[in-house]
């Protein structure tokens, strides 16, 4: 071993113990002879041992300094949470979800690692003009260039005092430390110092994140405004220990990472068509695919090939001006060879709508209960994943629940929430068919489309979804049984772009309706495109009666993030909605199918959370109050809002606002027109054929 060092060597002078190990010329640093060894294979193991911690303390040497200085950035950047509402909302919040404490912990870790850093300086460990200029540079980045700011946006003279606070702190306790090094041989006084601040960081660590799991379901088992399941009732929904999906939020957002834009990541390349148009075709347009026959044409193998084998040349002169007139889709080549130019206007079909508007008030404008129907559809979304990442369109719905008394600009619209609204199954058909058709699988019940019944009594229907798909489900020979209804306009061929969505291959990680990154197209977000699209439906029919529907599936894919950049979309699109008198005569759904169940971290692992949310989707309805009959509903909703509901009444509700007699059908019931049994043999998992597996009612399978 190397030579003991006297106590009267400087300390900079001190060789470390990695140094020891680095340096080491003496195979038998352990001290260990072949003659206290059985046989050749263990000489061979202790020498191997011997050179992997002499490697690892090499590693520790030259990587332990720049880890600290990446993690003391790391978390500045956790602490630098802000609120951009108004002061006074800002200081409720902070106090309500305890910001400042999340603050706190982490201006502390970050301090930590500064100070750690310092003394690995200070201590000779690491050296140079170019470890003082990144020691340096790390401070004044984060305390003047990275934090500024006064207020609780950025709230930068709070962070810098703090941290520096910190910093003083954990020099004077590590100099305390040295202080009592004295008694202990220098020799191994780096030793020490890495070995009391690798305990301190872990420590600190440890109670951060047990801390947080802790906390992680808080308002897992709330609704609007502080509601909470009510469990005292049948269909007890038990919160889960640790929320993995709030504690996990943001971690696996890969758009984020890579600073992702649709206005620089286009997708409007003319190469993505080159099997489907000729070189001389400038300006194409997409074919109305609401003429489509639902199965041969729209089946989910076929409709995307079928759309791109039925692109319209715009400049043919051989295809008729008329067909020409009611595309909605357009792709303009011709200003740039190489980049497309994507337009979406819809063409009002005034003929159509006068017609229906004729039928309806001759015939249903007496037996119906809303004039207007409007339905927010988001797939792979559970009530708390709709909560975790859509907070401003929450917060727009919220106003609408309970409305305070004496608010000054009083609302005519009122919101009911279902917190046992429960699925019937883990993926979208086997929710949605119920809720269309009021049936499942059942090939003996011919069963129609609630869409059919609101045509036949006059309403202009019209939807935009954000996938390749013929509906929002799945179309396939199992559902020729069934009888289909197609909407007046559809935005849903545009996604079948080969830009978005590539040919013969549905399910790309990086691109299209299921990737894990944003979803754009010609610049723009698809669920833009669709939302535009939505706005001029309104406003071309705003006098008739109308039923319309938004599908918004980008949060089908794994990692559960995406669906948040359509929250600013969302929540603008609904103020606007309000702000033009749309709410007037409108019932409003908000639902979702399931939690997202595509392969990822939190299927992999089946997280608990995750697990129990995938039958827990969102349900709330919107109301005007001057609907007839609206204390009588009123009354029955607020009693269902913690009795389980499934798809199936989704179906009955929908079918009584076509004809208010209507209180339910075989297998559900209007939520309008009905209190619902609390009765498990009537209304639960076993009753639904709900599996084990997927009941959350604690008490049905114990």
């Amino acid at each position: 071993m190397a030579e003991e060092i006297s106590d009267e060597v400087e300390l900079h002078n001190v060789p470390t113990i990695i140094d020891e190990y680095a340096n080491e010329k003496d195979d038998n640093v352990f001290g260990i002879t072949n003659d206290n060894l059985s046989n050749n294979s263990e000489s061979d193991i202790n020498y191997f041992f011997r050179k992997m911690m002499k490697g690892l303390f090499i590693l520790l040497k030259y990587a332990y300094p720049n880890i600290c200085i990446v993690c003391c950035i790391i978390f500045y950047e956790f602490s630098l949470e802000g609120c951009f509402l108004e002061m006074e909302a800002c200081v409720t919040l902070f106090d309500k979800e305890q910001i400042h404490k999340r603050i706190l912990r982490s201006l502390a870790i970050s301090a930590l690692f500064f100070t750690i850093h310092g003394l690995l300086i200070f201590y000779k460990w690491v050296s140079g003009l170019l470890t003082y200029i990144l020691y340096t540079f790390t401070f004044v980045f984060m305390i003047i260039l990275r934090d500024s700011g006064t207020d609780l946006k950025y709230h930068g003279a709070y962070n810098r005092i703090v941290f520096i606070v910190f910093v003083l702190f954990f020099l004077l306790f590590f100099f305390t430390l040295k202080s009592i090094e004295t008694t202990i041989s220098k020799k191994y006084k780096k030793g020490i110092i890495l070995l009391v601040s690798i305990l301190i960081i872990l420590l600190l660590l440890y109670i951060m994140i047990m801390q947080s799991l802790t906390r992680s379901c808080k308002y897992w088992n709330e609704g609007f405004k502080g509601v909470l399941i009510d469990n005292s009732k049948f269909c007890k929904i038990i919160k889960p220990n640790i929320c993995y999906q709030s504690y996990l939020e943001g971690y696996l957002d890969l758009s984020y990472y890579s600073n992702d834009s649709c206005q620089i990541r286009k997708n409007d390349s003319r190469e993505k068509f080159a099997k489907y148009l000729k070189s001389d075709v400038n300006k194409i347009g997409y074919p109305r695919a609401e003429n489509y026959d639902y199965l041969n044409k729209g089946h989910y193998l076929y409709f995307q090939k079928n759309v791109l084998k039925d692109l319209v040349n715009i400049d043919d002169p051989n295809i008729s001006q008329e067909i020409k007139d009611q595309i909605e889709v357009t792709i303009d080549f011709s200003k740039n060879k190489i980049n497309g130019e994507a337009k979406v206007e819809l063409k009002k079909q005034t003929k159509l709508a006068d017609e229906r508007k004729k039928i309806f008030e001759e015939k249903f404008a007496d037996k119906v209960l809303t004039k207007n129907i409007f339905i927010l559809f988001i797939d792979s979304v559970s009530r708390q994943h709709f909560r975790r990442k859509l907070p401003k369109t929450w917060q727009w719905l919220e106003k609408f629940y309970k409305p305070e008394p004496d608010v000054k600009e009083k609302s005519d619209s009122e919101l009911f929430q279902f917190l046992k609204f429960h699925g019937v199954g883990t993926w979208t058909n086997v929710n949605m068919i119920p809720a269309m058709f009021g049936t499942a699988y059942d090939k003996s019940v011919k069963s129609t489309y609630y869409l059919k019944y609101f045509k036949d009594a006059g309403y202009i229907t019209g939807s935009a979804g954000t996938m390749c798909s013929r509906e929002l489900i799945d179309l396939d020979n199992s559902m020729r049984h069934f009888e289909w209804a197609s909407y007046d306009h559809e935005l849903y061929s545009f996604f079948c772009d080969p830009n978005f969505t590539p040919v013969d291959n549905p399910f790309p990680i990086l691109n299209g309706p299921y990737s894990i990154r944003k979803k754009c197209l010609y610049g723009r977000s698809t669920a833009e495109w669709a939302v535009d699209y939505s706005k001029q439906f309104f406003e071309a029919y705003k006098d008739y009666p109308k039923l319309y529907r938004i599908d918004i599936i980008d949060q089908h894919e794994g990692t559960g993030e995406v669906v948040k950049y359509d929250d600013d979309l969302l929540h603008d699109f609904l103020v606007w909605f309000e702000e033009n008198g749309y709410m007037k005569d409108t019932t409003i759904f908000v639902l979702s199918d399931h939690n997202f169940n595509m392969p990822g971290l939190y299927s992999l692992m089946e997280l608990e959370d995750w697990k129990k949310e995938l039958t827990l989707p969102h349900l709330s309805i919107i109301l005007d109050k001057n609907m007839e009959n609206f204390e009588e509903i009123k009354e029955n909703l607020v009693y269902n809002e913690n009795i389980m509901v499934n798809p199936y009444d989704v179906h009955s509700t929908m079918l009584s606002l076509f004809n208010r007699k209507i209180s339910f059908t075989p297998k559900g019931h209007s939520l309008f027109h009905e209190k619902f049994s609390l009765e498990p043999k009537e209304r639960s998992c076993k009753q639904m054929n709900i599996k084990e597996d997927w009941c959350r009612c604690s008490e049905e399978y114990n």
